[in-house]
């Protein structure tokens, strides 16, 4: 797993309340909490927590460690869901090479098919011919959906 077991441990003690709690909901034996908890502790030099008998609560350093720890784990999920993409073939990224001839009849056809297939999932990246020729030989870059409505209306 990408997060770190001490991160995810902290972030459920917040959540719950109480290592116990934390303990229950994670299925593992409660010292093992309290270790990595001190351990962060530890290493960023802070209490993180106020413990008493009504549970554990955050103090400032603890709330900004576990913003920091709600936040890791909401990119870290959208991280696990682009990657998941390339599994299922819905991302990746195919380069094609060809004459200008080629790009104004067979090709132009290909692409305006494929962009109707995977609508919003298709960038067109292009040297010269469409959209403007830059000066400097740059890429230039235009959306799928206004290349395709350029093919359809003649402009290639």
């Amino acid at each position: 797993m990408i997060e770190s077991a001490a991160v995810r441990y902290f972030r459920e003690v917040t959540e719950c309340g109480s290592i116990k709690q934390a303990a229950a909901s994670l299925r593992i034996a409660p010292s093992a909490i309290s270790r990595q908890v001190q351990a962060i502790e530890e290493e960023l030099s802070v209490k993180l927590f106020e413990r008493g008998a009504r549970g554990m609560v955050l103090t400032d350093a603890g709330h900004l460690l576990y913003r920091y720890a709600v936040e890791n784990r909401s990119q870290l999920d959208g991280i696990r869901a682009k990657v998941q993409e390339f599994d299922t073939l819905r991302r990746g990224q195919v380069k094609i090479a060809t004459v200008e001839g080629m790009l104004a009849s067979f090709l132009s056809n290909f692409v305006v098919d494929l962009s109707g297939d995977y609508p919003g999932h298709l960038d067109f990246h292009h040297r010269g011919g469409l959209a403007g020729r830059r000066r400097d030989g740059r890429t230039s870059t235009m959306s799928i959906s206004a290349w395709c409505s350029a093919v359809r209306h003649g402009v290639t």
